[in-house]
């Protein structure tokens, strides 16, 4: 069984684009946006479950969504400011399954 290579466009659209491009980091990216931090898009807090398989909990996150399409979340606000113990998502290279739906 093929599976479906399915990409999120909600940023920009990858056609076309230059494979050695692709591959650089998110840290090229963060450092093209100049010192400090990005302006974020949306902010605010977040219930995130834990993926412990025997002890799954949720935990309050600060999370943080820049207009460069990566997803930032920290365990404060405080950690935000700091940029300290913060994990990155790069949206460009995630799909979201809607349970019911067909994927296109």
């Amino acid at each position: 069984m093929q599976q479906s290579k399915r990409r999120s466009s909600l940023f920009t659209s990858r056609k076309g684009s230059d494979p050695d491009k692709e591959k650089k980091g998110l840290e090229s990216r963060a450092d093209s946006t100049g010192s400090g931090c990005a302006i974020p898009v949306k902010q605010g807090m977040l219930l995130k479950r834990s993926g412990k398989l025997l002890n799954k909990e949720w935990k309050k996150k600060y999370v943080a969504l820049c207009d460069n399409s990566v997803l930032t979340y920290h365990p404060s606000l405080h950690d935000y400011m700091q940029n300290v113990h913060g994990k990155d998502i790069d949206l460009l290279r995630t799909t979201v399954k809607v349970p019911g739906k067909r994927p296109p």
